[in-house]
């Protein structure tokens, strides 16, 4: 699972990087109306 908490960015992400290599990947993020 690849916990998103902020930053959306696909292309440069190292944690999403990592998850990749180590198998299927599962994007979980949370809206919080904070961040707006």
């Amino acid at each position: 699972m690849w916990w998103v908490r902020r930053d959306l960015r696909l292309a440069d992400n190292p944690a999403l990087a990592a998850a990749a290599d180590a198998g299927v990947v599962l994007p979980v993020f949370v809206l919080d109306d904070r961040l707006w």
